[in-house]
């Protein structure tokens, strides 16, 4: 079936009886920038979507438009971007929250989405993702940036600017080169943050349930976090992070540096509710000890 691209409108001025008035006013209007679209994407059959593939839907969006998935129980693919898109999905974990339907409909909306840049295309800096079962990569190039929020990272890879929040990770989160920020967010997989001071890249974590950060990293940051199990020693943790891992609490064992306010020694079932799905089971509970450390 074939798709239109959605109608684009610009608000026109109020417009006057003078002709040369009515003239003036439509040029300023032809002028103005166009509205951003919104187009739905869903690959199950029989879907009253826009697009039932998401390299359509891709392949007619604009600069700044912004591309919806449904939940499905089919991934919708790899798809590989060259222009700022916003892209959305329906959340994760539905079923196991509450949300009725999701038997049929599909738990989330599971993609691959490679970030790149080229001269002769396009670039994808200023992208967004959210509420989506995603894995990503951001090319080679510190000039691209991107922003995820509440999904769930099944792996991601950086060469530019990564920016993750609220959200839920279960694999690694490699930051080979330029930035990463992660906050608000539980990972159970190994973050490795980018070489710091020695390449002039950064990574800054914050508000964070961790599973394991890696190598040697001077000049990053990681504060206000639970880091759980983690096999660096806290003769390792001193001497990779020196001064700049503060206000954390150790879960299982006494690996952080002391001093900065890092408490060392707590115990898992002390800390988390360890119970419902599988991102509620890490709240804290209400007599936890990182409540107010």
């Amino acid at each position: 079936m074939q798709h239109h691209r959605p109608l684009r409108f610009a608000p026109f001025s109020a417009l006057f009886s003078l002709r040369k008035l009515i003239v003036s006013a439509v040029v300023v209007a032809l002028a103005a920038p166009l509205a951003a679209a919104i187009l739905t994407v869903d690959n199950k059959p029989g879907s009253v979507a826009m697009y039932s593939n998401l390299q359509a839907a891709y392949d007619a969006a604009a600069q700044d438009d912004t591309i919806v998935l449904a939940a499905s129980p089919n991934s919708y693919g790899t798809i590989d971007v060259y222009k700022r898109l916003h892209f959305r999905g329906p959340g994760y974990f539905l079923s196991e929250n509450g949300v009725l339907g999701t038997e049929l409909a599909g738990n989330t909306a599971n993609v691959i989405i490679n970030f790149s840049s080229n001269n002769d295309i396009g670039t994808s800096t200023g992208s967004t993702v959210a509420e989506l079962t995603v894995g990503i990569y951001i090319g080679g190039s510190s000039f691209i940036g991107v922003s995820i929020d509440k999904c769930w990272v099944q792996g991601a890879t950086s060469y530019g600017s990564l920016s993750i929040r609220r959200s839920y990770i279960t694999s690694t989160v490699n930051a080979a080169a330029g930035s990463v920020t992660i906050r608000d967010s539980i990972s159970l997989g190994s973050i490795s943050l980018p070489y710091g001071v020695t390449s002039g890249s950064i990574g800054t974590i914050d508000r964070c349930v961790l599973f394991g950060l890696s190598g040697d990293r001077v000049g990053n940051t990681v504060t206000n976090s639970i880091i759980v199990n983690d096999n660096l020693s806290a003769a390792t943790f001193a001497s990779n992070y020196r001064n700049s891992i503060s206000h954390c609490m150790a879960v299982g064992g006494s690996f952080l540096p002391v001093g900065n306010n890092n408490i060392n020694g707590a115990n898992l079932q002390d800390v988390f509710l360890a119970a419902g799905s599988d991102d509620a089971r890490w709240q804290l509970k209400p007599a936890s000890p990182a409540r107010g450390a």
